[in-house]
C-alpha cells in the first residue's frame, strides 16, 4: 500500500504518508497527498481524513497534487474589491528546540500596501514547482534572527459572504 492517497482511494481511507521529521526542530508531522478529486472537495477532505487523524495532534502537512496551480486573479481587480484586515507579525524568539512564538496584530491595509510591505523584504520567491524549496524557505522566514514575516490572511472581499 502506498503511503500517499491514489486517486482512486476514497477520501475516508486516504492515510497520511510516513511523518518526516521537521527541518527546524525535528519533530515528527503527518503528510497528506490529495488526489486531484479530493483536493476539489477540500472541505470534506479535511473532514473525513485530515481531522479523524489529526485532530488530536494538532499539526499536519497537506501537498496540493501535481499541476494543482492557485488560480489567476486581477491585481486592479484585487485592489479595488479586497483589504487586509488585521494582518498578523509572527515574532519568533528562542533557541535548542525550544521557541516562543508571539502573533502581534497590525492595523489594516490596503491591498497595494501589504504588496509594498512584502517588496521591501527583499526576499526572492521561492519555486513553487519544488514543494521541499518551498518549505525549506518558509522555514528559514521563520528562524528568531529574520525580520518578522507578517501574514495577511484575513483578507475581505466586498460582496462575499465573509465582507464583514
Amino acid at each position: 500500500m502506498s503511503p500517499h492517497p491514489s486517486a482512486s482511494a476514497s477520501p475516508a481511507s486516504s492515510p497520511p504518508s510516513s511523518p518526516r521529521p521537521n527541518p527546524v526542530s525535528g519533530a515528527w508531522c503527518p503528510e497528506f497527498r490529495p488526489s486531484p478529486r479530493e483536493f476539489a472537495h477540500f472541505a470534506e477532505y479535511m473532514r473525513t481524513v485530515v481531522e479523524p487523524q489529526c485532530a488530536r495532534i494538532g499539526i499536519c502537512k497537506i501537498v496540493p497534487p501535481a499541476g494543482w496551480f492557485a488560480r489567476e486573479y486581477d491585481p486592479e481587480q484585487l485592489e479595488r474589491e479586497c483589504a487586509v484586515t488585521r494582518p498578523v507579525s509572527q515574532h519568533v524568539a528562542g533557541k535548542k528546540g525550544v521557541f516562543n512564538v508571539d502573533l502581534v496584530e497590525r492595523k489594516s491595509m490596503q491591498v497595494r500596501e501589504f504588496q509594498a510591505l512584502a517588496a521591501a523584504r527583499g526576499d526572492e520567491p521561492a519555486d513553487l514547482s519544488d514543494p521541499d524549496a518551498l518549505e525549506r524557505q518558509f522555514w528559514k522566514c521563520v528562524r528568531p534572527t529574520m525580520d518578522a514575516p507578517v501574514y495577511g490572511a484575513d483578507i475581505v472581499v466586498r460582496g462575499s459572504a465573509h465582507s464583514r
